[in-house]
C-alpha cells in the first residue's frame, strides 16, 4: 500500500496532467483532455533491446552509454532501474560523475526525501532517476523516453517487467528500453511470458546512438 504522501504525489499529478485512470484488459488507459486514448499496451510504441553481459560488463556498458556523446541528451528524462539499494548508490556515483542532473530513490531513504526527489522528477528538475522495484505503480512520467533495466531482481511476479517498461514513450511519445540481463535465461523467460521480441543492442555505441535518434 502507498504511502499517503506518495498517493499525495499521485493525485497531484493527475490534477495538473489533467486526466482520469481507467482499466482496460488489465492496463491503465489514461485519458487526456478530450478523450485521446493513450496507450492499452504499455509495450506500445516501445522498441526494446538488450544485451546479456556478465555484471562488470553491464557496469562498462552504462559507462560508454555515459561517455557517448549525446546519448542521453537525446531524451527529456530517463529512469534506470537497478535490482537493489547497494547496485543503485553505486550506478548513481557512476553516473554522477559524468552528468549532471542525476537523483536517486530507493526503499531506504526517509519518505519525505523520496517525496521530494519523486516531485523534482516529476517537475523536470531532475534529467534521470535511478531507482528499485520500490518505485510506485501507477505513477506516471509524462518526459520519460529512456527506460534501463540494469538489474533484474528475482521477482516473484515477472509483471513488473511490464510496470519498468511502461514508463518509457508514455503519453504519444516513443520509447527506447535497454535490457541488461545476466543470463540468456532471464531474457527468454521474458520474450515468452509475453510473447515479444527483445532485439540485441547494436555493436557499438555510435551505431546504437543513430538507431536511437531515428526513433526518438
Amino acid at each position: 500500500m502507498f504511502s499517503t504522501a506518495n498517493e499525495n504525489i499521485m493525485r497531484r499529478q493527475r490534477e495538473r496532467e489533467g486526466h482520469r485512470p481507467s482499466v482496460v484488459d488489465g492496463y491503465h488507459k489514461r485519458l487526456l483532455p478530450g478523450g485521446m486514448q493513450i496507450r492499452d499496451d504499455p509495450f506500445d510504441g516501445v522498441r526494446q533491446f538488450c544485451a546479456v553481459l556478465e555484471e562488470r560488463q553491464n557496469e562498462d556498458t552504462l559507462r560508454k552509454l555515459c561517455d557517448a556523446n549525446k546519448f542521453f541528451s537525446r531524451f527529456h528524462q530517463a529512469i534506470i532501474y537497478c535490482d537493489g539499494q547497494r547496485s543503485a548508490m553505486k550506478t548513481s556515483t557512476v553516473l554522477g560523475a559524468r552528468i549532471s542532473s542525476v537523483s536517486i530513490v530507493h526503499e531506504k531513504m526517509k519518505e519525505d526525501a523520496r517525496d521530494r526527489i519523486l516531485n523534482e522528477f516529476l517537475s523536470g528538475k531532475s534529467r534521470i532517476l535511478i531507482t528499485t522495484d520500490w518505485l510506485p505503480h501507477g505513477l506516471d512520467f509524462p518526459l520519460v523516453e529512456l527506460v534501463i533495466n540494469y538489474g533484474f531482481p528475482q521477482w516473484q511476479d515477472i509483471n513488473e517487467y511490464q510496470h519498468r517498461i511502461g514508463h518509457a514513450g508514455r503519453f504519444g511519445r516513443r520509447g527506447i528500453a535497454v535490457n541488461l540481463f545476466r543470463c540468456q535465461d532471464e531474457k527468454e523467460r521474458i520474450e515468452r511470458h509475453y510473447n515479444i521480441r527483445i532485439d540485441p543492442m547494436p555493436p557499438t555505441t555510435d551505431i546504437f546512438e543513430r538507431l536511437v535518434a531515428d526513433i526518438v
